[in-house]
């Protein structure tokens, strides 16, 4: 019997080769499309095309289209230079020739925007057979625009499940950002603000670029009692940091329409590393409302630090109950699903 062939459109890859986005930078594309292809690869009868197509005449059955970025300013990528419009459109149009699939990874709300992001979903939205989302409020984002078939899968934790660290002493609260560089504006939005509220902190920062200029100019409006750290974004960082940490700071924007849909990813995987995660609630957080500090609670904040043996529990708490159905063979056999719906839905119409 042949095999069904999948494929990934994928932004910023140096290569074809789908292991590349096991470790991409991006972790969008790692925590999605890397674990979808992790497990697809090795899902019977399935076969995992090179990525974007790029060095094969094969044409999948089913193809899903991670998040587009129009150029990334960086020339390290295949298609920058703003040809991956041209690139992907003749791709897509190729896929569907051949009678396959597309289904769009919908991470960011694109659509309600007014960019070159806007403007490619709006330009592909008629050959699209699916979207998968990451969250419940994502998936009312989409369905303003998109009322076929719809798949909502989590973004997994890439870490192991590490029980929370004694508390060091000190006269600070050890905490850790991360996150890529997009959402820099609200930790900066929390230096100069919220953190005004908290006891001292040493604050671990970890991103994948970062504006050492714009970085003082908010650290120059934050606490005089606060110190900082800058390293490089990655899983083994990660782990790295947090063995030294009691927090992980998770600022964002409710009201912002293309992150409010964002997964819960970054609370799952701060109560995996063992830290009270100290969180702006955006709907998919709210589950998870009993482990982590709402920063909207401003008489909370001043306690943090008297409070964490306490807080520490919650997350010992999580780590038995909700965190292990976050895992990537949780979440990993769900890509497999929705390649089995669409084929199942093609031999029914058959």
């Amino acid at each position: 019997m042949n095999s069904i062939d999948i494929a990934w459109l994928v932004s910023n890859v140096k290569t074809a080769d789908p292991t590349e986005l096991l470790n991409t930078e991006l972790a969008s594309s790692r925590m999605r499309a890397g674990v979808s292809i992790q497990h697809l690869s090795q899902a019977p009868g399935l076969r995992v095309l090179p990525l974007n197509l790029v060095g094969t005449d094969a044409l999948p059955r089913v193809a899903f289209m991670s998040k587009y970025v129009h150029d990334s300013g960086a020339n390290l990528y295949m298609h920058d230079g703003g040809q991956r419009w041209d690139f992907w459109t003749q791709q897509v149009a190729r896929i569907k020739a051949a009678g396959g699939k597309l289904v769009v990874d919908y991470t960011d709300n694109h659509l309600a925007g007014n960019d070159m992001r806007t403007r490619w979903y709006t330009h592909i939205l008629g050959q699209v057979d699916g979207f998968v989302v990451p969250s419940e409020k994502m998936a009312i984002n989409a369905r303003q625009y998109w009322q076929g078939p719809l798949w909502l899968i989590p973004e997994p934790i890439e870490v192991p499940i590490i029980a929370p660290r004694s508390r060091k002493g000190g006269d600070k609260v050890h905490a850790v950002w991360y996150g890529h560089n997009s959402n820099l504006p609200y930790l900066y939005r929390f230096i100069q603000q919220e953190m005004h509220l908290c006891p001292p902190m040493d604050l671990k920062i970890l991103t994948n670029f970062l504006d050492q200029n714009i970085l003082k100019a908010a650290i120059a409006k934050g606490p005089k009692s606060a110190s900082y750290g800058v390293g490089k974004w990655s899983v083994a960082s990660m782990l790295e940091v947090a063995q030294s940490c009691d927090v992980a700071v998770i600022p964002s924007d409710p009201t912002d329409l293309r992150k409010n849909g964002a997964s819960a990813n970054r609370v799952v995987t701060a109560l995996a590393l063992g830290l009270v995660p100290i969180v702006d609630v955006i709907d998919s957080y709210r589950p998870f409302s009993d482990f982590f500090v709402d920063l909207s609670q401003r008489d909370i904040l001043p306690r943090v630090q008297s409070d964490l043996i306490q807080l520490k529990e919650r997350v010992i708490r999580a780590q038995t109950t909700v965190i292990p159905t976050y895992t990537v063979d949780r979440v990993g056999p769900l890509w497999a699903g929705v390649v089995n719906d669409l084929i199942q839905s093609d031999s029914s119409r058959s």
